[in-house]
């Protein structure tokens, strides 16, 4: 498990900004990501059950963004854009990007989440009510035939 995390100049202990994102080359990472997924979703169990066996049959090439974190007050600056791109960055050789993009977290006013991991390069797969799950724009075809 990757976690990428910005800190405030001159502050060693708060962090502003945080990403945790979670790359499967393995069994063991493919276990974080079990955890991960019951732990910040709410997912219907049969998704859940079927991105599980996606990313099993796909271990080597997959990655997840489980939490991206940006603090109200510094919110509006670039952080989060920058957060993705280090995502992106540290996942560079990985085919399958992974967000779980949660709607009842608060965001700033006028902030539309979805909108913005589109602007970023990820198309929506799978909704509930309450989140997305997003895939990086060029295989997402590939994935939802998969689940089709």
């Amino acid at each position: 498990m990757k976690r990428i995390v910005f800190t405030r100049e001159n502050d060693t202990l708060e962090k502003y900004a945080q990403i945790k994102g979670v790359s499967v080359t393995d069994m063991s990472d493919f276990g974080v990501i079990c955890l991960e997924l019951d732990r910040y979703t709410i997912l219907p169990d049969e998704f859940a059950n079927h991105f599980l066996m996606f990313i099993e049959q796909y271990q080597s090439s997959c990655a997840m963004l489980s939490v991206l974190h940006v603090d109200e007050v510094d919110r509006g600056k670039g952080i989060g854009r920058n957060l993705v791109k280090s995502f992106n960055q540290v996942t560079k050789d990985i085919d399958f990007k992974f967000v779980v993009a949660r709607k009842h977290i608060k965001q700033r006013e006028g902030f539309n989440l979805k909108d913005f991991y589109k602007r970023q390069g990820f198309e929506s797969i799978f909704e509930t009510e309450d989140e997305w799950v997003m895939v990086n724009k060029e295989k997402a075809p590939e994935v939802n035939e998969f689940f089709s």
